[in-house]
């Protein structure tokens, strides 16, 4: 993933139809990759810009929806 994509939070893993009401907030919201930066172990935190504002999230919680 890079600056302009498209990405949206993965669902959680234990998301199930017994619990609807646990989901991840903005769950179906999309947001535009803005910046990146990389942990000392690899891993990449992206800044996502989405409506209600930006949010670092690390990238094993998105997926990406549309490349730039």
């Amino acid at each position: 993933m890079k600056v302009g994509d498209l990405v949206r939070l993965k669902p959680p893993k234990d998301a199930t139809m017994k619990h609807p009401m646990r989901k991840w907030p903005w769950a179906d919201e999309v947001g535009i990759i803005v910046d990146l930066i990389e942990d000392e172990t690899g891993f990449y935190d992206y800044q996502v810009v989405f409506s209600h504002g930006p949010e670092w999230v690390k990238d094993l919680l998105l997926e990406l929806v549309c490349e730039a």
